[in-house]
């Protein structure tokens, strides 16, 4: 299974300010956004050719 993992770094500006927003912080690194870890969300893809 094939994985694309996303990343806070991955977002544009403006979105990225709407992540802060939606969980009520103001700097990345409260919510460790700001060291690329843990990934926002991963896109999975289950089989090849689907």
């Amino acid at each position: 299974m094939e994985e694309l993992k996303i990343f806070f770094s991955d977002l544009n500006e403006e979105t990225q300010q709407r992540v802060l927003k939606f969980y009520g912080i103001a700097d990345p690194k409260q919510g460790n956004f700001d060291s690329d870890i843990v990934p926002l969300f991963i896109l999975e893809c289950p089989e090849e050719g689907m």
